[in-house]
């Protein structure tokens, strides 16, 4: 793929977004799958699965990215999902309960969403020449920040909100790198 495409209609940019609105709804969805006898350690990676690999076939659909860093970005959603998922609950002991310091859904949404955000905008940046400026960046942790936090208001709020929000950064970072 040629670094001259053109910068995708503003139609494909925001379709990133509205695969993150499907993606977190699916996400939020697959919680009911702890009641079918999985493992909750493998229910827990099923919203990354979703996000990652449906996100990384929009990328490649679209021209955003060739095959090999669309594939790349789903290993990477994958790692960085597991983590954060780990990273969430650390905000305290008993973080379901609210029990303890700073110690509630929001707070564990915080600390997971900014953390999952800096870490994909990190490998963004690794990926993406385009991710390699502050603005992208930054856009992305606050963002995820911001997203993680309506935690507080269910899965399904924080998974959509997290999800479409990480993809709209995508979807006005990822063209201009295409485009010069």
């Amino acid at each position: 793929m040629s670094n001259t495409l053109s910068t995708p209609p503003l139609g494909l940019r925001l379709g990133l977004p509205a695969v993150g609105l499907v993606t977190g709804l699916l996400s939020a969805w697959s919680a009911s799958l702890s009641g079918h006898g999985l493992p909750q350690t493998a229910v827990a990676f099923v919203p990354g699965l979703i996000y990652g690999a449906l996100t990384a076939a929009y990328l490649w659909a679209t021209g955003m990215a060739p095959a090999q860093k669309a594939a790349a970005f789903l290993v990477a959603v994958l790692v960085i999902w597991g983590a954060a998922v780990h990273i969430a609950p650390m905000t305290c002991g008993d973080w379901l309960r609210g029990s303890g310091f700073f110690c509630s859904l929001t707070a564990a949404g915080l600390a997971g969403g900014g953390a999952g955000a800096a870490a994909l905008a990190a490998f963004s940046a690794f990926l993406f020449p385009a991710f390699r400026k502050p603005s992208p960046i930054a856009a992305m942790i606050a963002v995820g920040v911001a997203t993680g936090g309506l935690l507080s208001f269910g899965e399904a709020a924080m998974f959509c909100g997290w999800q479409a929000g990480m993809n709209l950064v995508l979807g006005f970072t990822l063209p201009r790198a295409f485009a010069g």
